[in-house]
């Protein structure tokens, strides 16, 4: 009996064993096909991911931020201010002076707006529009860009940067989507080459400007000077030849005179012009010269338009219509670029970008 109920012991253990086995083996089955979908699955997220990555990777780096933080960007500018002519300060502060730190704070606090809603998601979805360009030509951009709403009398109505923020008046916000992001473009390509001066330096050298020490105002227009908050540091000249004779050109920007009209007006009021120039010494002076232009002592200044240079279109070519300075016709190319635009010299473009991308 004894050993009956031993036997029968043995047969139900080694049953239970069996079925421990086989629902062993159905969860090693599953849990392996479950494995593989997991895989799957996170392939399929992370490809997703790539990609969203990919799109999103200029937009997530936005930050819309406040006035204590654009105020702290707007005081950090000195080495601009330095620069500034009496025109200069009164487009500014409204004063032909430089203005005390106090005042200039009423001023900035004043002028920078808050965001709303509507314009954060406008600029986002504009962004995705052209930002994929960034990565797929492997572009570096700074991992945090500030966007400041300012009013329209902030400075003189332009957009304008300071380090990696963007100060953008709330008419461009509100107006023409191409003009907006042109401007915001044009911006990443300033953060991009101030924080590389060598690139900057191989970019002028691709559409023929040379580097060479920060030009000497010419005095008939120190006071009346037009000081470029993006590209104020008037340092390359472009070689070629005028009226048979071969010169260096550097660009200058002015008013006619002294300027008390309504900021509206400041654009239509500022002449861009190249003067000739001479390095005496190592430093960039004006080059004065006699009617035939021979350099004369106490002659006049021999001011031209940057297109009257013999050979400027092969050189520098004729995509941008900009006629001021390298860092603006260059930062023009490169929106033409980004935002697809009509292209009238492809081989300019190229030398361009390939340099942005070392």
């Amino acid at each position: 009996m004894i050993n009956l109920l031993i036997e029968k012991s043995k047969k139900i253990c080694l049953f239970i064993m069996l079925v421990v086995f086989i629902i062993s083996l159905s969860a090693c089955t599953n849990k392996n096909e479950t494995k593989k979908n997991i895989i799957n699955l996170d392939n399929s997220k992370a490809s997703e991911s790539k990609t969203i990555f990919e799109l999103l990777n200029l937009s997530d780096s936005i930050e819309f931020s406040n006035q204590a933080k654009g105020i702290d960007f707007l005081y950090n500018d000195q080495d601009l201010v330095n620069r500034f002519s009496n025109n200069d300060f009164y487009i500014r502060y409204g004063e032909y002076k430089d203005v005390d730190v106090n005042k200039r704070h009423d001023i900035y606090k004043d002028k920078i707006l808050n965001w709303n809603e509507e314009e954060k998601n406008r600029i986002i979805k504009n962004i995705m529009t052209f930002e994929k360009y960034f990565s797929d030509n492997n572009i570096n951009l700074p991992s945090k860009i500030y966007l400041f709403k300012t009013k329209d009398s902030l400075e003189y109505g332009k957009f304008f940067i300071r380090d990696n923020a963007i100060f953008l008046p709330e008419s461009l916000i509100n107006g023409y989507k191409e003009n907006l992001n042109e401007a915001i473009v044009k911006s990443l390509f300033y953060m991009i080459v101030n924080k590389d001066e060598k690139k900057y330096e191989k970019l002028c050298n691709s559409i023929g400007f040379v580097k060479s020490s920060e030009l000497i105002y010419p005095k008939e227009y120190v006071d009346n000077k037009f000081t470029n908050d993006n590209d104020y540091k008037i340092e390359y000249y472009i070689q070629g030849s005028y009226s048979e004779s071969e010169f260096k050109f550097m660009p200058i920007s002015y008013f006619n005179e002294k300027f008390d009209g309504d900021k509206s007006d400041i654009e239509k009021s500022i002449i861009n012009k190249y003067i000739a120039v001479k390095i005496d010494g190592g430093v960039i002076k004006p080059l004065y010269v006699d009617d035939e232009n021979n350099e004369m002592e106490g002659g006049k200044l021999l001011e031209i338009n940057l297109n009257q240079i013999d050979k400027y279109y092969s050189v520098v070519s004729n995509n941008s219509s900009v006629s001021s300075g390298p860092k603006e016709i260059l930062a023009d190319d490169f929106s033409i670029m980004v935002l697809g635009k009509k292209k009238n010299n492809e081989n300019t473009l190229n030398r361009i970008l390939s340099i942005i991308k070392e």
